[in-house]
Protein backbone atom coordinates (compact mmCIF):
# COMPACT_ATOMS: atom_id res chain seq x y z
CA UNK A 1 0.00 0.00 0.00
CA UNK A 2 1.32 3.55 -1.15
CA UNK A 3 2.28 6.43 1.35
CA UNK A 4 0.13 8.64 -0.28
CA UNK A 5 -2.75 6.17 -0.07
CA UNK A 6 -2.08 6.07 3.73
CA UNK A 7 -1.83 9.50 4.05
CA UNK A 8 -5.05 10.07 1.92
CA UNK A 9 -6.99 7.53 4.35
CA UNK A 10 -5.20 9.36 7.57
CA UNK A 11 -6.50 12.63 6.79
CA UNK A 12 -10.14 11.23 5.18
CA UNK A 13 -10.47 9.57 8.69
CA UNK A 14 -9.60 12.95 10.91
CA UNK A 15 -11.57 15.12 8.18
CA UNK A 16 -14.97 12.50 9.02
CA UNK A 17 -14.35 12.75 12.52
CA UNK A 18 -14.20 16.28 12.39
CA UNK A 19 -17.80 16.67 10.45
CA UNK A 20 -19.07 14.02 12.28
CA UNK A 21 -18.56 15.50 15.66
CA UNK A 22 -20.24 19.07 13.72
CA UNK A 23 -22.99 16.56 13.23
CA UNK A 24 -24.04 15.55 16.73
CA UNK A 25 -23.30 18.89 17.99
CA UNK A 26 -25.91 20.70 15.46
CA UNK A 27 -28.40 18.09 16.47
CA UNK A 28 -27.37 18.12 20.09
CA UNK A 29 -30.23 21.08 20.72
CA UNK A 30 -33.39 18.79 19.55
CA UNK A 31 -34.77 17.43 22.80
CA UNK A 32 -37.37 14.73 20.95
CA UNK A 33 -37.74 13.22 17.52
CA UNK A 34 -40.94 15.04 16.87
CA UNK A 35 -38.55 18.04 17.27
CA UNK A 36 -36.08 16.87 14.46
CA UNK A 37 -39.44 15.89 12.19
CA UNK A 38 -40.97 19.34 12.25
CA UNK A 39 -37.36 21.05 11.85
CA UNK A 40 -37.61 23.73 9.54
CA UNK A 41 -35.71 23.74 6.06
CA UNK A 42 -34.87 27.19 5.85
CA UNK A 43 -33.21 26.66 9.55
CA UNK A 44 -29.39 27.31 10.10
CA UNK A 45 -29.71 23.38 11.55
CA UNK A 46 -31.46 22.17 8.40
CA UNK A 47 -28.65 23.91 6.14
CA UNK A 48 -25.72 23.42 8.13
CA UNK A 49 -27.21 19.74 9.04
CA UNK A 50 -27.45 18.82 5.15
CA UNK A 51 -23.70 20.69 3.79
CA UNK A 52 -22.10 18.07 6.47
CA UNK A 53 -23.98 14.98 5.56
CA UNK A 54 -23.22 16.09 1.56
CA UNK A 55 -19.39 16.31 2.66
CA UNK A 56 -19.60 13.20 4.59
CA UNK A 57 -21.14 10.84 2.53
CA UNK A 58 -18.23 11.92 -0.39
CA UNK A 59 -15.65 11.72 2.13
CA UNK A 60 -16.88 7.89 2.88
CA UNK A 61 -15.77 7.09 -0.46
CA UNK A 62 -12.39 8.44 -0.62
CA UNK A 63 -12.06 6.66 2.30
CA UNK A 64 -13.71 3.10 1.32
CA UNK A 65 -11.02 3.69 -1.94
CA UNK A 66 -8.37 3.65 0.77
CA UNK A 67 -9.92 0.52 1.87
CA UNK A 68 -10.02 -1.23 -0.95
CA UNK A 69 -6.31 -0.05 -1.72
CA UNK A 70 -5.29 -1.96 1.64
CA UNK A 71 -6.99 -4.95 0.96
CA UNK A 72 -4.83 -7.92 0.45
CA UNK A 73 -4.46 -8.91 -3.06
CA UNK A 74 -6.43 -12.22 -2.68
CA UNK A 75 -9.48 -9.69 -0.91
CA UNK A 76 -9.61 -7.10 -3.18
CA UNK A 77 -12.80 -8.03 -4.57
CA UNK A 78 -14.35 -7.73 -1.30
CA UNK A 79 -13.32 -4.29 -0.99
CA UNK A 80 -13.99 -3.33 -4.42
CA UNK A 81 -17.66 -4.60 -3.90
CA UNK A 82 -17.65 -2.23 -1.21
CA UNK A 83 -16.52 0.86 -2.62
CA UNK A 84 -19.00 -0.08 -5.36
CA UNK A 85 -21.83 0.05 -2.42
CA UNK A 86 -20.37 3.03 -1.10
CA UNK A 87 -20.68 4.74 -4.41
CA UNK A 88 -24.11 4.30 -4.72
CA UNK A 89 -24.73 5.31 -1.27
CA UNK A 90 -23.13 8.71 -2.04
CA UNK A 91 -25.18 9.03 -4.90
CA UNK A 92 -28.40 9.21 -3.54
CA UNK A 93 -27.54 10.44 -0.02
CA UNK A 94 -25.92 12.97 -2.64
CA UNK A 95 -29.32 14.19 -4.62
CA UNK A 96 -31.03 14.08 -1.69
CA UNK A 97 -29.03 16.75 0.24
CA UNK A 98 -28.37 18.31 -3.01
CA UNK A 99 -32.38 18.81 -3.46
CA UNK A 100 -32.88 19.35 0.06
CA UNK A 101 -30.43 22.67 -0.10
CA UNK A 102 -31.53 24.00 -3.51
CA UNK A 103 -35.11 23.53 -4.61
CA UNK A 104 -36.76 22.79 -1.32
CA UNK A 105 -35.04 25.55 0.03
CA UNK A 106 -35.54 28.21 -2.17
CA UNK A 107 -39.59 26.98 -2.17
CA UNK A 108 -40.04 27.58 1.21
CA UNK A 109 -37.74 30.86 1.35
CA UNK A 110 -40.26 31.77 -1.62
CA UNK A 111 -43.39 30.50 0.31
CA UNK A 112 -43.93 28.56 -2.56
CA UNK A 113 -44.21 25.10 -0.38
CA UNK A 114 -47.27 23.40 -1.27
CA UNK A 115 -47.08 19.91 -2.09
CA UNK A 116 -43.37 19.23 -0.47
CA UNK A 117 -44.32 18.09 3.07
CA UNK A 118 -43.69 14.92 2.06
CA UNK A 119 -39.65 16.10 0.65
CA UNK A 120 -38.83 17.51 4.20
CA UNK A 121 -35.41 15.92 5.70
CA UNK A 122 -36.77 13.82 8.29
CA UNK A 123 -40.65 14.20 8.08
CA UNK A 124 -43.67 12.27 8.48
CA UNK A 125 -43.60 9.54 5.69
CA UNK A 126 -40.93 11.58 3.47
CA UNK A 127 -39.49 10.84 0.42
CA UNK A 128 -35.91 12.20 1.45
CA UNK A 129 -36.37 10.32 4.37
CA UNK A 130 -36.81 6.65 2.46
CA UNK A 131 -34.03 8.03 0.65
CA UNK A 132 -31.72 8.53 3.30
CA UNK A 133 -32.78 5.29 4.55
CA UNK A 134 -31.77 3.56 0.99
CA UNK A 135 -28.34 5.24 1.56
CA UNK A 136 -27.41 4.74 5.59
CA UNK A 137 -29.57 1.79 6.08
CA UNK A 138 -29.55 0.17 2.89
CA UNK A 139 -26.43 0.59 0.51
CA UNK A 140 -23.34 1.80 2.91
CA UNK A 141 -24.66 -1.59 5.05
CA UNK A 142 -24.01 -3.90 2.63
CA UNK A 143 -20.48 -2.11 1.81
CA UNK A 144 -19.67 -2.64 5.48
CA UNK A 145 -20.53 -6.10 5.44
CA UNK A 146 -18.32 -6.67 2.58
CA UNK A 147 -14.79 -4.90 3.69
CA UNK A 148 -15.43 -6.54 7.19
CA UNK A 149 -13.50 -9.55 5.92
CA UNK A 150 -10.60 -7.32 4.80
CA UNK A 151 -9.57 -6.67 8.55
CA UNK A 152 -8.04 -9.87 10.20
CA UNK A 153 -4.98 -9.22 11.59
CA UNK A 154 -4.49 -8.26 14.59
CA UNK A 155 -6.55 -6.81 17.59
CA UNK A 156 -7.39 -3.11 16.01
CA UNK A 157 -8.45 -4.61 12.56
CA UNK A 158 -10.42 -7.34 14.52
CA UNK A 159 -12.18 -4.26 16.28
CA UNK A 160 -12.70 -2.48 12.50
CA UNK A 161 -14.18 -5.53 11.76
CA UNK A 162 -16.49 -5.58 14.54
CA UNK A 163 -17.62 -1.65 14.33
CA UNK A 164 -18.34 -2.56 10.21
CA UNK A 165 -20.29 -5.98 11.18
CA UNK A 166 -22.46 -3.44 13.61
CA UNK A 167 -23.06 -0.91 11.23
CA UNK A 168 -24.63 -3.87 8.78
CA UNK A 169 -26.57 -5.44 11.30
CA UNK A 170 -27.91 -2.33 13.21
CA UNK A 171 -28.43 -0.65 9.35
CA UNK A 172 -30.36 -3.29 7.92
CA UNK A 173 -32.37 -4.07 11.22
CA UNK A 174 -33.07 -0.35 11.05
CA UNK A 175 -34.40 -0.81 7.15
CA UNK A 176 -36.62 -3.87 8.23
CA UNK A 177 -37.88 -1.38 11.42
CA UNK A 178 -39.00 1.48 8.05
CA UNK A 179 -40.50 -1.04 5.69
CA UNK A 180 -42.58 -2.62 8.82
CA UNK A 181 -43.42 0.81 10.28
CA UNK A 182 -41.62 -0.41 13.44
CA UNK A 183 -40.19 1.93 16.08
CA UNK A 184 -37.11 -0.44 15.82
CA UNK A 185 -36.31 1.88 12.63
CA UNK A 186 -34.55 4.70 15.57
CA UNK A 187 -31.75 1.73 16.15
CA UNK A 188 -30.39 3.14 12.80
CA UNK A 189 -29.46 6.02 14.40
CA UNK A 190 -26.84 4.21 16.27
CA UNK A 191 -24.86 2.58 13.46
CA UNK A 192 -24.27 6.14 11.31
CA UNK A 193 -23.52 7.64 14.81
CA UNK A 194 -21.45 6.49 16.86
CA UNK A 195 -20.98 2.95 15.59
CA UNK A 196 -19.51 4.24 11.99
CA UNK A 197 -17.71 7.11 14.45
CA UNK A 198 -15.82 4.43 15.92
CA UNK A 199 -15.14 2.44 12.69
CA UNK A 200 -13.61 5.62 11.16
CA UNK A 201 -11.76 6.97 14.26
CA UNK A 202 -9.67 3.46 14.38
CA UNK A 203 -9.38 3.50 10.28
CA UNK A 204 -7.53 6.38 11.19
CA UNK A 205 -5.21 5.00 13.80
CA UNK A 206 -4.51 1.91 11.40
CA UNK A 207 -3.81 4.01 8.59
CA UNK A 208 -1.15 6.15 10.68
CA UNK A 209 0.28 3.10 12.10
CA UNK A 210 0.91 1.35 8.39
CA UNK A 211 2.49 4.68 7.21
CA UNK A 212 4.68 4.56 9.85
CA UNK A 213 5.73 0.95 9.42
CA UNK A 214 6.06 1.72 6.04
CA UNK A 215 8.61 4.79 6.59
CA UNK A 216 10.20 2.62 9.20
CA UNK A 217 11.07 0.10 6.72
CA UNK A 218 11.74 2.73 3.66
CA UNK A 219 14.38 4.24 6.39
CA UNK A 220 16.06 0.60 7.04
CA UNK A 221 16.06 -0.49 3.34
CA UNK A 222 18.22 2.76 2.66
CA UNK A 223 20.41 2.13 5.83
CA UNK A 224 21.52 -1.38 4.56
Amino acid sequence: MSKLTLQIGVWTSVFLTILGTAYLVILSGFSSMDALTNMEPTSPVALWSGIVTLFSANGLVVLMACIALYAAPEKKVFGLIGLAFTVLFAAVVSINRFAQLTVIRQSFLLSDAAGLDRFLPYGSRSVFFSLEMLGWGVFLSLAAFSVAPLFTHGRLERWIAGMFLTYGVLGTTSVLGYAFSSPIVMIGFLAWGPVLGAAVVLLGILFWRESHTTRRKAVSKLLT
